[in-house]
């Protein structure tokens, strides 16, 4: 089980947190660097189940619970199941009693296989939102409080894929919480001037010419393109043309591509794998 916790510290409620999940992960990919975004499946258009492409790995919503929100699969839990307990013999709120204000939003795999680069039996996500109140849960660790993300993955993987699984969701999911939160803290989902801009330069990052020299009409002051700090690409970029450590250090990141876009003195995603 993978435990992935994020702190937002916007004015944000957990009703909100779950429709700008669903808008910006599951609909339009997190920012994962994939050639295409995420494909509905819907019949009813309803984009409760998607396929990325590559590698045509299909997930499905199986319920979603918020304020304004109240979801649930015809085709139930993984495998045909409703209770997660039937499914995986885990309970998935073992841990964490419910509060009010919570929101969740459970999914499934449909095809896991190695053909889909997902070598696993089953698969069960869980991605809940809390409030949290100034200073956090005991009102002692000085924050101003915000909605926490805590995104559980539980799957049975295929013999001798253990490794690589708990190697790929990790990855996955600390790049679409990064992602998430920067997403978060930017006005992104609306053009209000209906110029075809976005409106919040905040969340980009430009692509200079070399310092000094103009490429045609483009000065070397002017981005010759810009990407959108929300993206994978976008958020490497970030990091790295803030990182202020020796050359040593960056060179040697450059062979890990695990720590590409991780800014160690913000990175406040804490993650836990139990087997």
């Amino acid at each position: 089980q993978k435990r992935n916790t994020v702190t937002d510290t916007n004015e944000l409620t957990t009703d909100m947190a779950v429709n700008r999940w669903m808008d910006f992960v599951w609909r339009q990919g997190g920012g994962l660097p994939l050639p295409l975004s995420p494909i509905p499946l819907d019949d009813d258009g309803g984009y409760k189940k998607r396929m990325l492409a590559p590698p045509f790995l299909v997930e499905r919503i199986i319920s979603i619970r918020s304020e304004s929100i109240c979801y649930d699969s015809p085709g139930g839990g993984p495998s045909g199941t409703v209770n997660v307990v039937d499914a995986f013999g885990v309970d998935d709120d073992d841990d964490d009693d419910d509060r009010d204000g919570d929101a969740e939003i459970t999914f499934t795999v449909d095809n896991p296989s190695i053909r889909t680069t997902f070598p696993a039996h089953s698969h069960f996500g869980s991605v809940k939102f809390r409030q949290v109140p100034p200073g956090g849960s005991d009102g002692s660790d000085g924050s101003d409080g915000g909605v926490e993300m805590v995104w559980k993955v539980t799957i049975r993987p295929m013999n001798h894929f253990q490794t690589y699984l708990t190697f790929f969701i990790k990855a996955v999911i600390s790049t679409l919480a990064r992602n998430f939160k920067v997403n978060l803290s930017t006005s992104t989902s609306t053009d209000d001037d209906n110029d075809g801009d976005d409106d919040d330069a905040g969340n980009m990052v430009g692509i200079y010419p070399p310092r000094g020299k103009d490429i045609g009409p483009i000065k070397g002051t002017v981005p010759l393109f810009q990407l959108r700090k929300d993206s994978w690409v976008g958020g490497v970029l970030s990091a790295h043309l803030s990182d202020q450590r020796g050359v040593e250090e960056q060179t040697k990141d450059m062979v890990r591509p695990w720590t590409w876009g991780v800014d160690e003195e913000k990175d406040d995603i804490d993650m836990e794998w139990t087997s």
